[in-house]
Protein backbone atom coordinates (compact mmCIF):
# COMPACT_ATOMS: atom_id res chain seq x y z
CA UNK A 1 0.00 0.00 0.00
CA UNK A 2 1.15 3.10 -1.27
CA UNK A 3 2.70 5.70 1.94
CA UNK A 4 0.17 8.56 2.64
CA UNK A 5 -0.44 11.07 5.23
CA UNK A 6 -3.45 10.36 7.25
CA UNK A 7 -5.63 13.35 8.55
CA UNK A 8 -6.41 13.24 12.24
CA UNK A 9 -10.19 12.79 11.26
CA UNK A 10 -9.34 9.57 9.21
CA UNK A 11 -7.45 8.02 12.63
CA UNK A 12 -10.59 9.27 14.64
CA UNK A 13 -12.54 7.29 12.55
CA UNK A 14 -10.67 4.09 12.29
CA UNK A 15 -10.40 4.00 15.69
CA UNK A 16 -14.29 4.64 16.75
CA UNK A 17 -14.80 1.75 14.11
CA UNK A 18 -11.91 -0.56 15.85
CA UNK A 19 -13.41 0.40 19.09
CA UNK A 20 -17.05 0.29 19.19
CA UNK A 21 -17.78 -1.41 15.84
CA UNK A 22 -14.68 -4.15 16.39
CA UNK A 23 -13.89 -3.81 12.90
CA UNK A 24 -10.53 -5.90 11.61
CA UNK A 25 -6.99 -4.20 10.65
CA UNK A 26 -7.89 -6.02 6.96
CA UNK A 27 -11.84 -3.89 7.35
CA UNK A 28 -9.72 -0.96 8.48
CA UNK A 29 -7.27 -0.72 5.94
CA UNK A 30 -9.56 -1.38 2.94
CA UNK A 31 -11.86 1.24 4.42
CA UNK A 32 -9.77 3.80 5.03
CA UNK A 33 -6.24 3.28 3.00
CA UNK A 34 -4.44 2.13 6.15
CA UNK A 35 -1.95 0.12 5.75
CA UNK A 36 -2.39 -2.62 8.65
CA UNK A 37 1.46 -1.78 9.62
CA UNK A 38 0.49 1.60 10.44
CA UNK A 39 -3.04 0.69 12.26
CA UNK A 40 -1.53 -2.12 14.60
CA UNK A 41 1.72 0.40 15.67
CA UNK A 42 -0.90 3.20 16.14
CA UNK A 43 -3.39 0.41 18.02
CA UNK A 44 -0.48 0.03 20.40
CA UNK A 45 0.97 3.09 20.82
CA UNK A 46 -2.28 4.39 21.79
CA UNK A 47 -3.53 1.31 23.14
CA UNK A 48 -6.98 1.11 21.39
CA UNK A 49 -9.82 -1.31 23.14
CA UNK A 50 -11.21 -3.17 20.73
CA UNK A 51 -14.93 -4.07 21.25
CA UNK A 52 -15.46 -1.48 23.84
CA UNK A 53 -18.72 -0.96 22.49
CA UNK A 54 -20.39 -4.40 23.17
CA UNK A 55 -18.37 -4.05 26.72
CA UNK A 56 -20.81 -0.94 27.61
CA UNK A 57 -23.97 -2.01 25.97
CA UNK A 58 -23.56 -5.00 28.21
CA UNK A 59 -22.97 -3.30 31.58
CA UNK A 60 -25.84 -0.70 30.75
CA UNK A 61 -28.51 -3.37 30.14
CA UNK A 62 -27.27 -5.21 33.31
CA UNK A 63 -27.05 -1.85 35.14
CA UNK A 64 -30.83 -0.77 33.88
CA UNK A 65 -31.87 -4.55 34.67
CA UNK A 66 -30.78 -3.96 38.44
CA UNK A 67 -31.71 -0.64 39.00
CA UNK A 68 -35.51 -1.95 38.13
CA UNK A 69 -35.19 -4.70 40.52
CA UNK A 70 -33.50 -2.01 43.42
CA UNK A 71 -37.02 0.05 42.55
CA UNK A 72 -39.11 -2.36 43.27
CA UNK A 73 -37.34 -3.03 46.52
CA UNK A 74 -37.04 0.49 47.22
CA UNK A 75 -41.04 0.93 46.63
CA UNK A 76 -41.56 -1.74 49.64
CA UNK A 77 -40.32 0.51 51.87
CA UNK A 78 -41.63 2.83 54.34
CA UNK A 79 -41.79 6.42 52.98
CA UNK A 80 -39.24 8.13 54.99
CA UNK A 81 -36.70 5.16 54.66
CA UNK A 82 -37.59 5.40 50.75
CA UNK A 83 -36.40 9.29 50.76
CA UNK A 84 -33.15 8.28 52.82
CA UNK A 85 -32.07 5.72 49.99
CA UNK A 86 -33.43 8.02 47.07
CA UNK A 87 -31.11 11.01 48.94
CA UNK A 88 -28.07 8.59 49.28
CA UNK A 89 -28.73 7.09 45.76
CA UNK A 90 -28.53 10.67 44.09
CA UNK A 91 -25.33 11.36 46.34
CA UNK A 92 -24.19 8.40 44.97
CA UNK A 93 -24.64 8.71 41.69
CA UNK A 94 -22.83 12.77 41.40
CA UNK A 95 -20.10 11.20 43.34
CA UNK A 96 -19.47 8.56 40.25
CA UNK A 97 -20.00 11.77 37.56
CA UNK A 98 -17.37 13.57 39.28
CA UNK A 99 -15.03 10.72 39.38
CA UNK A 100 -15.99 10.27 35.60
CA UNK A 101 -14.53 13.68 35.18
CA UNK A 102 -11.63 12.87 37.38
CA UNK A 103 -10.73 9.95 35.19
CA UNK A 104 -10.89 11.70 32.08
CA UNK A 105 -9.12 15.14 33.30
CA UNK A 106 -6.12 12.52 34.08
CA UNK A 107 -6.21 10.83 31.05
CA UNK A 108 -6.22 13.85 29.12
CA UNK A 109 -3.06 14.93 31.07
CA UNK A 110 -0.79 12.02 30.93
CA UNK A 111 -1.89 11.83 27.19
CA UNK A 112 -0.93 15.75 26.84
CA UNK A 113 2.86 15.09 28.60
CA UNK A 114 3.42 12.42 26.63
CA UNK A 115 2.57 14.20 23.82
CA UNK A 116 4.58 17.17 24.59
CA UNK A 117 7.82 14.98 26.13
CA UNK A 118 7.63 13.09 22.34
CA UNK A 119 7.99 16.29 20.85
CA UNK A 120 11.00 17.55 22.88
CA UNK A 121 12.79 14.28 23.01
CA UNK A 122 12.70 15.08 19.34
CA UNK A 123 15.00 17.83 19.98
CA UNK A 124 17.94 16.06 21.65
CA UNK A 125 20.44 14.95 20.25
CA UNK A 126 21.76 11.81 22.00
CA UNK A 127 19.35 8.53 22.24
CA UNK A 128 20.50 8.49 25.83
CA UNK A 129 19.16 12.16 26.19
CA UNK A 130 15.87 10.88 24.93
CA UNK A 131 15.37 7.79 26.92
CA UNK A 132 16.31 9.38 29.90
CA UNK A 133 13.43 12.18 29.01
CA UNK A 134 10.73 9.50 27.39
CA UNK A 135 11.07 6.19 29.31
CA UNK A 136 9.60 7.60 32.67
CA UNK A 137 7.05 9.60 30.36
CA UNK A 138 6.23 7.04 29.07
CA UNK A 139 5.88 4.55 32.51
CA UNK A 140 3.85 6.89 33.93
CA UNK A 141 1.36 6.91 31.04
CA UNK A 142 0.89 3.47 31.24
CA UNK A 143 0.17 3.31 35.01
CA UNK A 144 -2.14 5.89 34.69
CA UNK A 145 -4.03 4.51 32.13
CA UNK A 146 -4.15 1.27 33.39
CA UNK A 147 -5.26 2.87 36.68
CA UNK A 148 -8.57 4.57 34.79
CA UNK A 149 -8.93 1.28 32.65
CA UNK A 150 -9.42 -0.38 35.98
CA UNK A 151 -11.68 2.48 36.97
CA UNK A 152 -14.08 2.12 34.02
CA UNK A 153 -13.90 -1.69 33.53
CA UNK A 154 -12.91 -2.66 37.14
CA UNK A 155 -10.18 -5.40 37.87
CA UNK A 156 -11.56 -8.44 35.52
CA UNK A 157 -12.86 -6.43 32.95
CA UNK A 158 -9.15 -4.34 32.86
CA UNK A 159 -7.58 -7.87 32.16
CA UNK A 160 -10.01 -9.03 29.66
CA UNK A 161 -9.18 -5.82 27.77
CA UNK A 162 -5.11 -6.29 28.25
CA UNK A 163 -4.82 -9.70 28.28
CA UNK A 164 -1.57 -10.85 28.35
CA UNK A 165 -0.17 -8.13 26.02
CA UNK A 166 0.94 -6.50 28.95
CA UNK A 167 3.44 -8.73 29.54
CA UNK A 168 4.55 -9.06 26.24
CA UNK A 169 4.82 -4.75 26.17
CA UNK A 170 6.97 -4.48 29.11
CA UNK A 171 9.08 -7.59 27.36
CA UNK A 172 9.66 -5.76 24.28
CA UNK A 173 10.61 -2.52 26.24
CA UNK A 174 13.05 -3.78 28.83
CA UNK A 175 14.44 -5.80 25.03
CA UNK A 176 14.69 -2.68 23.26
CA UNK A 177 15.74 -0.67 26.10
CA UNK A 178 18.54 -3.22 26.67
CA UNK A 179 19.98 -2.86 22.78
CA UNK A 180 19.63 0.89 23.11
CA UNK A 181 21.75 1.30 25.57
CA UNK A 182 24.54 -1.70 24.66
CA UNK A 183 24.46 -0.13 20.94
CA UNK A 184 24.57 3.49 22.30
CA UNK A 185 25.67 3.31 25.85
CA UNK A 186 28.30 5.86 26.44
CA UNK A 187 28.29 7.07 22.76
CA UNK A 188 27.23 10.90 21.58
CA UNK A 189 24.54 11.27 18.82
Amino acid sequence: MARRNITAETWEKARADYEFNSLSYSQLSEKYGISKGALSKRVKSEGWLKGTNEQLVHSKVTAIQELTELDKQIETLPVNTRIIVNAEIDRRVRLAGLMSDGIEKAQVAINDLLDDSIAEAQRMKTVQERATLLIPVTDAHSKVTGRNVKSVFGNEGAAQQKGSETDEKEERRNSLAMRLLEKHGGKRG
